[in-house]
C-alpha cells in the first residue's frame, strides 16, 4: 500500500523506498510503534474484563505468580504486524499473502485455544492433537496450493 502511495506522489524521491531492506525496517518498527501504542490500551482492556488464564492448584509457587496475568496478548502481536505488512510489503508478490495467511491462520489457533481456556475457566485449552490436527491441515492446505505456483 506504501509502494502505491510513494509512485503516487512521484516528486518524492522514493528511491530508497523500494529497496527490501529499508521497507523490512520500517514495517519492524511500524509493528513496535503500533503495539507500544496499543498495548496499554489492550492490556487494560483484558484486565478489565478479567480474562485471565486459570492457574492449576498444583502448579510450583514459582510458576503462580502468573495468577492474574492476562491472556490473549497474541492479539497484539497478529494485529501489529498485519498491519505493518499490510502498509509496507508488496501487495502484488503472492508469497506475501501465503505467508500473512499462514501466519493469521495460527494465530487464529492460538486464539482458540486462549479463548477455550478463558470461556471454559480451566487451564486446559485445545488438546495437542487437536492442535496439531489444525496445524498440520492448515499448512498442507497451502502447501498444495502453493505447488501451483
Amino acid at each position: 500500500m506504501a509502494l502505491i502511495i510513494i509512485k503516487y506522489f512521484h516528486y518524492i524521491n522514493s528511491t530508497k523506498f523500494t529497496y527490501l531492506i529499508y521497507r523490512f525496517i520500517i514495517s519492524l518498527l511500524t509493528a513496535l510503534f503500533i503495539s507500544f501504542a496499543f498495548g496499554s490500551y489492550v492490556i487494560n482492556f483484558l484486565n478489565k474484563n478479567k480474562i485471565y488464564q486459570k492457574i492449576r492448584s498444583n502448579t510450583p509457587k514459582t510458576h503462580s505468580v502468573k495468577k492474574n496475568t492476562p491472556t490473549m496478548g497474541g492479539l497484539l502481536i497478529l494485529f501489529s504486524v498485519t498491519i505493518s505488512v499490510l502498509f509496507w510489503s508488496n501487495l502484488s508478490n503472492i508469497y506475501i499473502w501465503y505467508t500473512l495467511t499462514i501466519f493469521l491462520g495460527f494465530g487464529a489457533i492460538g486464539v482458540v485455544d486462549d479463548f477455550k481456556k478463558v470461556y471454559f475457566k480451566t487451564s486446559k485449552g485445545l488438546s495437542s492433537g487437536w492442535k496439531f490436527f489444525f496445524i498440520c491441515n492448515y499448512y498442507y492446505f497451502h502447501y498444495f496450493d502453493l505447488l501451483q505456483y
